[in-house]
């Protein structure tokens, strides 16, 4: 199955459970082989997290932005979609978060205490006194 059979596959699963026809919707569906569309239980699954996923970015009672929330799920090896452990996500302090996003990017090694220098130096706003 090529990309734009499998576009229009998932198209045709999201207007049948009158889903949106969105980029994260059709994200859910990126990992599955032309065998896997064949497997209705793994659609229904993907189908109720989808809904799972929609009910809750409405009433979204995140700490941070979703696009902070997904790097802190691949963080802890979860989907970016799975908001299962964003209770605990929700704990961590702005310069746990900092941290943990600039490291998902690929700025390991203190860059965290580096960027934020560089910005009191430049802006004199010392995000370390920010709660």
């Amino acid at each position: 199955m090529d990309t734009t059979e499998k576009f229009k596959k998932v198209m045709n699963i999201l207007e049948e459970n009158e889903l949106c026809n969105s980029t994260v919707n059709h994200n859910m569906f990126d990992k599955l082989t032309e065998e896997d569309f064949l497997d209705k239980d793994l659609i229904e699954s993907i189908i109720v997290k989808i809904k799972g996923y929609e009910d809750r970015m409405e009433n979204n009672p995140n700490k941070y932005p979703e696009n902070i929330m997904q790097y802190l799920r691949q963080r802890e090896g979860l989907d970016k979609y799975d908001t299962s452990y964003d209770l605990e996500l929700n704990k961590l302090s702005k310069n746990q978060v900092f941290k943990e996003v600039l490291n998902w990017n690929g700025l390991l090694g203190g860059y965290d205490s580096t960027i934020k220098n560089w910005i009191t130096d430049i802006y004199e706003i010392d995000l370390n006194s920010i709660r």
